[in-house]
């Protein structure tokens, strides 16, 4: 493109200067035109020796001077917008210099001021950032705390109901005379009645004793037992293991003979909440008779007894014969008499429980199904025999047996 440019720029300086010597020769030719025109005046004038040449000379004196001097064919013409010159070039550089050397001075002033601002944007940034942090620390910890405020005000609304229960039950134990009694060890079975009119031993220990509002106490007795003498002579000695909840087991003193009288009784401090009503109403207390072999022991039977029965009103539960079921042949190996009593009521605490988890109530119902189905125990004779649960009144009688054929 430079050198099609300098072409045209050639072929235009020459179109240029023929136009100027064209123009240049037509105004000569006017000029002669016009002289040769005005002979005639000039013999009019008695002026017709003019020499033509000498005429022609001062004509061009005379226009060089109404010429522009400078205008001359042989120097170059500076153009400003012709480029193509060296002096308009070196002219154009410079400028360009200058105004690239401005621009050089902004672009400096303008990255300056954005490395401030950046600067400025960042520290900007990182406030909001840690503000925001701020917020969502002092936001997460508002809220463990408003979780905290929630489980402990729930925590304590569950304590209020628990020791309204536990009150109203205090309230039904005094005007019910406290309950049954502890016992003296009854001759006969008779005489348990009688006994039972005493003072209640266990609600003194809970009123004089260190108890908190959710404590309890639970007793279980074994009085005696009756062993078949197929399973023992009449010269073994016997012990009962009492297993309940999480705690040790207890056994009773070695007691010889088929009709042992153990007269033995173990006392158990409870906290009564929502894993020990669970195991009432579903769980069960596990009586084991053992047969002493000099320093070691045999297992002969077993019997469980259902518990739930302590969620009652009058939380006793009193067996005469709880067979005990041998653990060679399954048939009975002999009975048991115990009675198993808790201080205090706890129906009311009981309902709070089912109210608080109602999934609870169909899981229990089928625990109590199976346990009295598995309550239907064969007999020597081969009858089968339901124990049917100690009534829940506060006159407690001995266990009822229902036979069947």
């Amino acid at each position: 493109l430079k050198r099609e440019k300098e072409s045209l720029q050639r072929q235009l300086d020459r179109s240029s200067n023929s136009a100027k010597e064209a123009d240049y020769a037509h105004q000569v030719s006017r000029d002669k035109g016009n002289l040769f025109g005005s002979m005639s005046d000039l013999a009019d004038l008695g002026m017709e020796d003019v020499d033509m040449k000498e005429l022609e000379r001062a004509l061009a004196i005379v226009r060089r001077k109404m010429d522009d001097p400078t205008d001359l064919d042989f120097l170059e013409k500076i153009d400003d917008e012709d480029l193509t010159t060296v002096p308009a070039l070196k002219k154009r550089l410079q400028m360009v210099q200058v105004a690239n050397l401005n621009i050089t001075r902004e672009l400096e002033r303008a990255e300056r001021m954005l490395k401030a601002q950046a600067s400025i944007n960042r520290d900007l940034h990182l406030e909001i950032e840690e503000a925001h942090k701020r917020s969502r620390s002092e936001k997460d910890s508002l809220q463990a705390k408003l979780e905290d405020f929630e489980s402990l005000s729930l925590k304590r609304l569950q304590r209020i109901h628990s020791l309204e229960a536990q009150v109203r039950q205090h309230l039904y134990a005094v005007g019910n005379g406290g309950g049954g009694k502890f016992r003296k060890t009854p001759a006969a079975l008779d005489d348990v009645v009688g006994i039972l009119d005493e003072e209640d031993n266990l609600l003194q220990e809970i009123s004089n004793g260190d108890f908190g509002p959710d404590e309890n106490l639970i007793e279980v007795y074994i009085i005696d037992s009756e062993i078949s003498e197929n399973v023992i002579s009449s010269e073994s000695s016997t012990f009962v293991l009492v297993d309940f909840f999480d705690y040790e087991s207890q056994a009773t003193p070695l007691v010889t003979g088929l009709y042992p009288r153990y007269d033995f009784a173990t006392t158990y401090k409870v906290t009564v909440d929502d894993f020990f009503l669970r195991f009432l109403a579903t769980d069960s207390l596990s009586i084991e008779l053992n047969k002493a072999h000099n320093a070691d022991y045999q297992l002969l039977a077993r019997a469980s007894v259902t518990l739930s029965a302590l969620l009652e009103s009058s939380p006793r539960i009193l067996l005469s014969r709880l067979p005990l079921v041998s653990t060679k042949d399954g048939s009975i190996a002999g009975y048991v008499h115990l009675e198993v009593r808790m201080a205090l009521p706890v129906t009311e605490l009981y309902r709070l429980f089912l109210d608080r988890h109602p999934e609870e109530r169909s899981r229990i119902e089928e625990v109590a199904r199976k346990n009295l189905k598995s309550e239907i125990v064969l007999q020597q004779d081969g009858t089968t025999t339901t124990v049917q649960a100690a009534p829940t009144s506060s006159s407690l009688g001995p266990r009822e047996e229902v036979g069947a054929a």
